[in-house]
């Protein structure tokens, strides 16, 4: 969409580089790849250790932390990630 991101907005002590387009904050591509990692793996017939969504969580996260994106962006793109890994897995269930 058209939302601006932290990194140009925010003033920091530490100088770092601008990431991405400026105008492309949301949603957060990275936590969607996360959001969908997550919900196929966890949909998978091995055990999954309990720790997975936190795990991905946390790194989905790390883009708020990089001033990359806004945290509605991540929790958007997570969410969408989810969608579309419970959908891969409708479409191709793993054996």
């Amino acid at each position: 969409m058209d939302q601006r991101r932290p990194d140009r907005l925010i003033q920091t002590r530490k100088k770092h580089a601008l990431v991405g387009r400026a105008s492309d904050a949301f949603p957060s591509g990275h936590a969607m790849h996360a959001g969908a990692l997550a919900s196929i793996l966890t949909g998978s017939e091995t055990r999954s250790p309990p720790w997975l969504w936190s795990a991905f969580g946390a790194l989905a996260m790390t883009r708020v932390a990089a001033l990359a994106h806004w945290p509605s962006g991540v929790a958007a793109g997570f969410a969408a990630g989810v969608g579309v890994g419970r959908l891969w897995r409708r479409i191709r269930p793993l054996r």
